[in-house]
């Protein structure tokens, strides 16, 4: 595979709660569960892009840059 390897990322256990809960909610607005569980997804034992992208039937370039997201300013 060309090109250079992606960090894995790594959930605060805080952040991890949150998202969890965000995602048992059942009021939490489709956009943000989207987003929680493309987090959750891509931190849970450093999972590629391209496995997380079919699972939550997202494009990759959105799986990347929820991630980069969270990298830059954590979950604010």
């Amino acid at each position: 595979m060309r090109g250079r390897k992606p960090e894995p990322l790594v959930l605060k256990s805080k952040d991890e709660t949150t998202l969890q809960q965000l995602l048992r909610d059942g009021q939490t607005p489709v956009r943000i569960a989207r987003r929680a569980q493309i987090l959750l997804n891509c931190a849970e034992a450093g999972r590629r892009v391209l496995l997380v992208s079919d699972k939550v039937d997202q494009n990759r370039t959105t799986i990347w840059r929820v991630c980069e997201r969270y990298r830059n300013a954590g979950l604010e």
